[in-house]
């Protein structure tokens, strides 16, 4: 089973991603970012969803996915851009920052398992 980390500011978004995805996948969540670093060390992670606007955040989703890309370049890890970013050309650029895939928001709920069981990094 994979281990899915959500990343996500908003606690009904975070929630939801939990519920749909938590019969499939082994999720863990954050909600604070100075305990994703620690995370990673204890744990191998598949999958992170990352929102890209962190609200309560001095960075934004892009930033941690370069620093984690940086701190553990051997991990396998596959990055997806959960964002309200929805604008034609908005996938093209996060995939273009990174990102091994893309979700706008709202997020497509029937269809996202199958496309996490899927996804490989890039």
């Amino acid at each position: 089973m994979k281990n899915v980390l959500i990343v996500e500011d908003d606690l009904a978004s975070r929630l939801a991603l939990e519920l749909r995805l938590r019969e499939q996948f082994n999720v863990v969540s954050l909600s604070k970012l100075s305990d994703i670093d620690a995370l990673f060390d204890k744990q191998h992670i598949d999958i992170v969803l990352m929102d890209i606007h962190l609200r309560e955040s001095e960075v934004d989703g892009v930033q941690i996915m370069n620093f984690l890309k940086k701190k553990y370049p051997e991990s396998k890890t596959s990055y997806i851009a959960v964002t309200g970013y929805a604008m034609p050309n908005d996938k093209e650029r996060f995939l273009e920052h990174g990102f091994d895939g893309y979700l706008a928001k709202p997020v497509d709920f029937p269809t996202l398992p199958a496309y996490l069981a899927n996804i490989q990094p890039l």
